[in-house]
């Protein structure tokens, strides 16, 4: 139960609670209302100093990996999936590629 779950921004950029339908509003701001003092107690911010950011927000993910790789061309749907989804690496898809050995779907 991390409260800063709430900060976290996914790839477009938004928090959960953006998701929420305009006529839950209310639902929510009373809940968390009621547990406020529970996941966001008064700090003495002198004393303990700020909290850090969690670390998907800060965008420093070691997961936030952006392809540049200019020879990564043209392939599959499934396969670009893949990659994005950390399930295949691109440097072997590319020694693959180099090899003539491709993963099956790749153009």
């Amino acid at each position: 139960r991390d409260r800063r779950l709430f900060q976290i921004l996914d790839c477009r950029g938004n928090t959960p609670l953006t998701y929420v339908p305009k006529d839950r509003w209310g639902e929510w701001v009373a809940f968390l209302e009621r547990v406020k003092d529970i996941y966001w107690p008064v700090r003495d911010v002198l004393s303990l100093g700020e909290e850090e950011e969690p670390l998907l927000v800060s965008g420093e993910n070691e997961n936030d990996v952006i392809m540049t790789d200019a020879r990564i061309e043209r392939c599959s749907v499934a396969v670009a999936t893949m990659i994005a989804n950390g399930k295949l690496d691109p440097d072997v898809y590319l020694h693959n590629k180099a090899r003539g050995v491709v993963r099956e779907g790749c153009e």
